[in-house]
């Protein structure tokens, strides 16, 4: 429980796995758009079970964080094109679109508090790193609920992110 409140609100913990999308496969199947790679707000909310608004409002929260692993605002020529190969009726529709990576719909699973889609995806994503040895599941259980005992039950974001790219 800890340790996925850690995983809300440390911004350097999601980032030590951020690569980790195959969370995202043993959950709810994520539909993606038809060039195979992204997703829209639209969809996310769906996917997730939330209100879009309170998707937009997580979005524009962690803009920064999001836009460092792939969630783009298309306009222009660069939303026309990507309207063309993936929704070729909604041209005249749109003139802005968010769209978001396998590895953005993961932080935004991080993110999201109230949605039971991620929380099994976070849960997917803790189970992983107690199976690595990062996080005991007594120390999960038992630990006190103040942020510097859920860094000491989970390690430091730098030893994770170390051992994830180990690969151990």
């Amino acid at each position: 429980m800890y340790a996925e409140e850690a995983l809300l609100r440390t911004r350097a913990l999601r980032a030590a796995l951020t690569h980790r999308t195959d969370a995202l496969d043993g959950t709810k199947p994520l539909e993606l758009m038809p060039d195979g790679e992204h997703v829209t707000a639209a969809m996310l909310a769906d996917h997730f079970e939330v209100d879009a608004v309170a998707l937009r409002r997580a979005v524009r929260k962690h803009a920064g964080e999001l836009g460092g692993c792939g969630y783009r605002r298309l306009q222009g020529e660069e939303l026309r094109g990507f309207l063309a190969v993936n929704m070729p009726g909604a041209m005249a529709a749109r003139r802005q679109l968010g769209v978001f990576t396998r590895q953005a719909v993961l932080v935004l699973a991080m993110l999201l508090r109230g949605s039971e889609v991620a929380r099994r995806v976070r849960q997917r994503l803790l189970g992983s790193v107690c199976a690595q040895g990062l996080l005991s599941a007594s120390a999960q259980a038992e630990g006190d609920p103040s942020e510097q005992a859920m860094f000491l039950a989970i390690g430091t974001p730098e030893q994770i992110a170390d051992v994830l790219r180990r690969g151990l």
